[in-house]
């Protein structure tokens, strides 16, 4: 079965990490067809994915590591992107630092500071898009 189905099942079933892996097969596959739009979109699932599956972990530790795997797979997306030319890419690589500025406010010490850059990169995304 093909990566993407596959993640997709284990989505349905709440098997977040096990989904990641198969959005991770499937990102590598886009990226050796040179399809990099799609691998960020993969990235995106892949860190979303490890964020819901931090959410499950019953150890704090295991809880940080996995929120730290989940903005390791944005900043990817972000670099993805950043590399890529296409039209009003801004605003991906905007949504992709909102992104990476929430999953930090998991565990900053001091998440005020994040929730901060988290509101004004989304500030900026909707002013742009005005």
């Amino acid at each position: 079965m093909e990566p993407l189905k596959t993640a997709k099942k284990y989505e349905k079933k709440y098997e977040w990490l096990q989904a990641s892996k198969e959005y991770k097969k499937a990102s590598d596959l886009a990226t050796k067809n040179k399809d990099f739009i799609k691998a960020a979109e993969f990235q995106e699932q892949i860190g979303y994915c490890l964020y819901r599956s931090a959410l499950q972990t019953q150890t704090n530790l295991d809880f940080r590591k996995r929120i730290r795997q989940s903005i390791r797979a944005y900043q990817k997306e972000w670099k993805i992107l950043e590399e890529e030319k296409i039209g009003n890419k801004h605003i991906l690589i905007q949504h992709t630092n909102a992104l990476i500025a929430y999953t930090k406010s998991w565990i900053e010490k001091n998440p005020s500071l994040e929730f901060s850059n988290f509101f004004e990169v989304r500030k900026g995304i909707c002013l742009r898009t005005l």
